[in-house]
């Protein structure tokens, strides 16, 4: 076995007329703690020309000037977002349990990727979290559309 632990793994998601709300719940069902690496990956749809139009509240920095060549953002311990897209303005709010926000887009391209994730990079080998045996982790966050 590549991953020598006995898990179950669930996504769940909602839907309410503006709302939108996923998560994660992970189970260890084994005798030993598990490590993870867990995150989400939502990307959102936007011209590339567009991009630097983009704000997020709270910050002076206009992120996307960066996306646009393939740079990454890292955003620490950020339990909500506001971020106007120009035509509609989407609230992202997470759990406590994510310590950094990822933004990043790749150059030419159109979209924009604003990822929750529970730690820095390469923390599964540097820092993982570690779900004790037996116990049920679940990781969740929101989106509003304004």
């Amino acid at each position: 076995k590549l991953f020598n632990y006995d898990f179950n793994f669930n996504i769940i998601v909602e839907f309410i007329e503006n709302w939108f709300k996923i998560s994660q719940e992970i189970k260890n069902k084994w005798n030993k703690n598990l490590p993870i690496a867990s995150w989400f990956h939502p990307y959102f749809y936007i011209k590339n020309e567009d991009k630097i139009k983009v704000k997020i509240n709270n910050f002076s920095d206009n992120f996307f000037n960066v996306w646009s060549i393939w740079d990454t953002k890292y955003l620490d311990n950020v339990n909500s977002l506001e971020v106007d897209f120009q035509k509609y303005i989407l609230e992202f709010n997470y759990d406590k349990d994510f310590q950094q926000i990822w933004l990043w887009s790749e150059k030419d391209k159109d979209f924009l990727c604003i990822e929750p994730v529970l730690r820095e990079e390469n923390w599964l080998i540097d820092n993982p979290v570690l779900i004790l045996p037996w116990e049920t982790k679940k990781y969740s966050f929101n989106i509003i559309k304004k």
